[in-house]
């Protein structure tokens, strides 16, 4: 397991929660935050890319990385 998601899996909240679902997820959608293909993420966690997409996928992106993205649309 990579230090990422150690580190993304050794918080208590995510010991409330005991699922190896809440690995999937966090490492999914860590993934999709650092760039990586839908389709090397599907592959690695072995689901299509529509389950992975609708199952596995949230938000983790800071207010930082957010306010930027807000910014950039308001210049269009």
């Amino acid at each position: 397991m990579s230090d990422c998601a150690v580190n993304n899996t050794t918080t208590a909240e995510f010991h409330n929660k005991k699922s190896i679902h809440a690995i999937r997820r966090t490492l999914n959608s860590n993934m999709k935050c650092a760039g990586v293909s839908g389709t090397v993420a599907a592959s690695l966690l072995g689901h299509t890319e529509k389950v992975n997409e609708e199952n596995y996928t949230y938000d983790v992106s800071s207010m930082e990385e957010k306010s930027k993205f807000m910014e950039c649309a308001g210049r269009v």
